[in-house]
């Protein structure tokens, strides 16, 4: 199968991609075939294997470079002209110049991908629940929409990769709480399961949040990554690899 689906192609600016876990690659059980993370486990060799074969298949949009972050569940984004010989940690990055590639690795957060149809400033993020409540997406549009002319921000659009679905994902009234409490509309995105416990839509709520913010052009993946086994997932399997959702700016 493809190394990767196609999320989104503006055919001017920016092509954005996600992995899959079957895609032929160097990787072993329990880590699929191509995983691309560092952190969990997999031979490094195998990894940067994976890697370099994931840049070569991006060509030529990423002519550059992908960029790499250690992902910590903070809420920083930074921008590529910082990022130094090891990935800084963060959870969002802001690319600005042709054949540049800003990758996110997830198995169940959201990757979110925050663009301009006629700018070439994009933001990927990575956004598991505590980055989704506490501004992860925040501080990626305010850093996009400082590159931006004056009256633009109001054209960006999101695009949010494959995460965990809402029959998947359960979680306890403490995060039920400080999700409503924070966003007006949370409460749409959670179901009653059982006492003190709710299935939440981290979909809907990563759309409540951006919508809230002013980005009303939300283009949504559909898959589960627990379900569906074309993709990583840790709650399905803790010990497991990582998929990337990657934006290139074209060259």
């Amino acid at each position: 199968m493809p190394a990767y689906h196609l999320l989104y192609d503006t055919s001017q600016h920016v092509v954005l991609q996600t992995t899959t876990k079957l895609t032929q690659g160097h990787s072993q059980p329990p880590y699929g075939q191509f995983n691309l993370a560092l952190h969990v486990g997999d031979h490094p060799s195998h990894v940067l294997h994976n890697r370099l074969q994931l840049l070569q298949l991006l060509k030529p949009f990423a002519t550059q470079c992908i960029y790499w972050l250690n992902q910590t569940h903070s809420t920083y984004c930074g921008t590529a002209a910082t990022v130094g010989l090891l990935p800084p940690n963060q959870d969002a990055l802001l690319i600005d110049q042709s054949g540049q590639a800003a990758a996110i690795m997830t198995a169940d957060c959201l990757p979110i991908v925050l663009l301009h149809p006629a700018h070439k400033a994009t933001v990927n993020i990575h956004a598991g629940w505590r980055g989704l409540l506490n501004g992860v997406v925040h501080n990626g549009y305010a850093a996009l929409s400082a590159r931006l002319p004056s009256g633009d921000a109001a054209n960006i659009t999101a695009v949010i990769g494959v995460a965990i679905g809402p029959k998947a994902f359960e979680v306890g009234s403490d995060v039920y709480i400080q999700f409503t409490d924070k966003y007006a509309g949370a409460h749409m995105a959670f179901a009653p399961s059982r006492p003190g416990h709710y299935m939440a839509n981290l979909y809907q709520l990563a759309q409540v949040v951006l919508r809230q913010l002013g980005v009303h052009q939300i283009i949504t993946s559909k898959a589960c990554s627990f379900s569906d086994a074309h993709y990583y997932s840790y709650r399905r399997q803790p010990i497991t690899g990582r998929m990337a959702t990657v934006v290139a700016i074209k060259a």
